[in-house]
């Protein structure tokens, strides 16, 4: 829990999803194909138990090993089954869920993708705010839009206990704005709506899900994973080894963290 307690961070992120697109609608992303592959023998490398003190997290070192070697196919199947061919690695943009920078490092060796054309802005994010969990991704794929990429296809990549992967093709609307506020809700009009509806087959009709807008939030307060590690070895004082201690500092120094958003203020001890 005490590494936890340092790569974490508080944030959260939702996303506005919608078919049927209306004309006056900007979409940033097209929902293509979602996917979810559970790598066999590592239920027990990563996951989250509730004890008597609260919530215990696991989190093996073998984590990066097994995602590093299945990537690859898992990429694979999500492409060659939506578009009928696997994509170079190279032909799409990467917002992967920041676990952590070995993570991060793992599937770019894996990939072979360029840390600053491909990943830059899963780097980013973990950098600026940490790891927030789930809501994450949202964070980078708002980054994204940002930068304006001039790849067609990108892949939305996340890891959970199980192991599991989970992941999601989608297509990048080169008319998205940089900045997509929740839209404001309007009088659907059947004239707005871009191809026709026949009977009650609504869902083939409207096609496949845009995302239509990324909200995100962080706490005001920013601190760092030194901050959070010098306050855990305060608390534990003469309790924590020194062997303990150090490893801390380390996976601070190492964990690709600058700062993190928090509840936690130097007011928190």
């Amino acid at each position: 829990m005490q590494i936890a307690s340092i790569l974490f961070g508080d944030g959260c992120g939702a996303i506005v999803v919608g078919a049927g697109l209306r004309s006056y609608e900007t979409p940033a992303y097209e929902c293509l194909r979602s996917s979810s592959a559970i790598i066999p023998d590592t239920l027990d490398l990563m996951g989250w138990n509730l004890g008597m003190d609260g919530w215990q997290v696991t989190l093996s070192p073998e984590i990066t090993k097994h995602l590093g070697s299945t990537i690859c196919d898992f990429a694979d199947s999500i492409t060659e089954t939506t578009l009928g061919r696997k994509l170079q690695y190279s032909e799409m943009t990467w917002p992967i869920h920041p676990g952590g920078m070995a993570i991060i490092e793992a599937i770019e060796t894996a990939c072979k993708l360029d840390r600053d054309v491909h990943t830059k802005s899963t780097r980013d994010v973990l950098r600026r705010v940490g790891n927030m969990s789930s809501g994450t991704v949202y964070f980078v794929l708002e980054d994204l839009l940002r930068r304006k990429t001039d790849k067609e296809y990108a892949l939305m990549v996340s890891f959970g206990p199980g192991l599991t992967s989970e992941g999601n093709l989608l297509r990048v609307c080169p008319a998205a704005s940089t900045r997509l506020d929740i839209p404001l809700p309007l009088p659907l009009k059947s004239e707005d709506i871009m191809g026709t509806l026949q009977g009650n087959q609504t869902c083939s009709a409207w096609g496949n899900p845009y995302i239509l807008g990324i909200g995100t939030s962080n706490p005001k307060s920013i601190v760092t994973p030194l901050f959070v590690t010098d306050i855990l070895i305060g608390i534990f004082g003469d309790k924590l080894p020194e062997a303990q201690a150090k490893r801390l500092r380390r996976v601070a120094k190492t964990s690709g963290i600058d700062q993190k958003h928090s509840a936690m203020t130097p007011e928190v001890h």
